[in-house]
């Protein structure tokens, strides 16, 4: 019933602040779950796509798997998202005053939402468009594994639901609650039976 009244709440508050994309970023996953809380085809080819795309990342760059996929599926609604379907952006990564980077085929402006200790607001940032799900998975690998900030969370990437809280702790989204959702994305979905040991 909460988490019904929640959506509810969330939908009607996007719907007057017109806050459609990143679509569903920030959202309960469970919202997109069937009624019986089984997961759609879709999801299901979703899941089966990021795992794919996850691993590869994994060896590449050592962000445990589940962490990865949990994040794809909370930032893009189970790659529902207009900046997953039009820029095949999962993470909301943003481009800097230098562009989107290496990886990257471009920008483009769109809505998104950030939060501080007054609160959450819309706001509109320059995100990075991919030319595919790899490019994407292996940009967001890349920025956690390059930038000095993560190190403490790659310390801990033997225990994913560590390697999240430190992700977290070191300002990489700014939703407060951003590890505990993904930890529960992850645990829900038994994602870290994805990750290589």
């Amino acid at each position: 019933m909460a988490a019904g009244l929640r959506r509810i709440v969330a939908a009607t508050v996007g719907a007057v602040l017109s806050v459609t994309a990143p679509a569903l970023t920030g959202t309960d996953p469970d919202a997109y779950a069937g009624p019986t809380g089984r997961l759609s085809a879709d999801q299901r080819a979703f899941l089966a796509n990021a795992t794919a795309v996850a691993r590869t990342s994994q060896r590449r760059y050592g962000v445990p798997a589940s962490v990865v996929i949990a994040q794809a599926v909370h930032e893009t609604g189970w790659g529902k998202s207009d900046l997953a379907r039009s820029s095949r952006n999962y993470f909301g990564m943003t481009c800097g005053s230098a562009g989107g980077g290496p990886i990257a085929a471009g920008c483009r402006n769109g809505p998104d939402r950030v939060c501080d200790r007054a609160g959450c607001r819309a706001t509109v940032h320059s995100f990075r468009v991919y030319r595919s799900m790899d490019d994407s998975f292996a940009d967001h690998g890349r920025f956690l594994s390059t930038d000095p900030r993560y190190r403490k969370a790659f310390a801990a990437r033997g225990k994913p639901k560590t390697f999240v809280k430190r992700m977290a702790k070191a300002g990489y989204a700014t939703d407060p609650r951003y590890a505990e959702r993904i930890v529960r994305i992850m645990t829900k979905y038994r994602l870290q039976k994805h990750d290589r040991r």
